[in-house]
């Protein structure tokens, strides 16, 4: 039987039934032993150093803010997630619109422009399904506003969400934040 640990942290990883050798010295490489651990009580953690098994108390603290950043990570991914490739409904258009930021928004404003600039009234406009539907300069005008509104309450949420992440003091108030936008 062999015993694994983290070659950077050097924190016990289990048993395992092979270990990996040196083919040229024969030895065992970093990361594998085959001096047994002993057992590990309570609020303890088990590390390989210099040769031997060492106890350590568990940093929840350390363990909890690392939490906090992961979730704070979380955040950012799923925001720029919705942000880059964000669906919503336009109440003008009574339909679900692609509402991606520094795309969407900017083939609405060219849209709006060149209808101003050709005096057109109308025009076609492809929505989230896939079809097109025709739409007035006012709509378009609207539906502008409306994509603004979207990205600026997607800012929003995710100030609130970094607020309550930083506000928890305990692990169970940072696991009941679901991050859902």
């Amino acid at each position: 039987m062999f015993y694994k640990y983290n070659t950077v942290t050097k924190k016990y990883e289990g048993k395992v039934n092979n270990a990996k050798y040196n083919v040229m010295t024969g030895k065992l490489i970093e990361g594998y032993t085959d001096k047994e651990p002993p057992t590990i009580p309570k609020g303890k953690e088990l590390f390989y150093e210099n040769g031997k098994w060492v106890l350590k108390d568990i940093d929840y603290q350390a363990i909890f803010e690392k939490n906090k950043q992961n979730k704070l990570s979380e955040v950012k991914t799923k925001f720029m997630d919705k942000l880059n490739n964000g669906i919503m409904h336009s109440t003008v258009l009574d339909k679900d619109v692609n509402a991606r930021k520094g795309i969407d928004d900017i083939n609405v404003k060219s849209l709006i422009e060149l209808m101003e600039t050709d005096s057109e009234t109308t025009t076609e406009y492809r929505c989230a399904d896939n079809k097109f539907i025709t739409v007035t300069l006012d709509q378009l005008k609207t539906l502008k506003i409306e994509m603004i509104k979207f990205g600026f309450s997607l800012y929003q949420k995710k100030w609130q969400f970094e607020a309550q992440i930083e506000q928890a003091t305990t692990q169970e108030e940072l696991d009941s934040i679901d991050i859902t936008f």
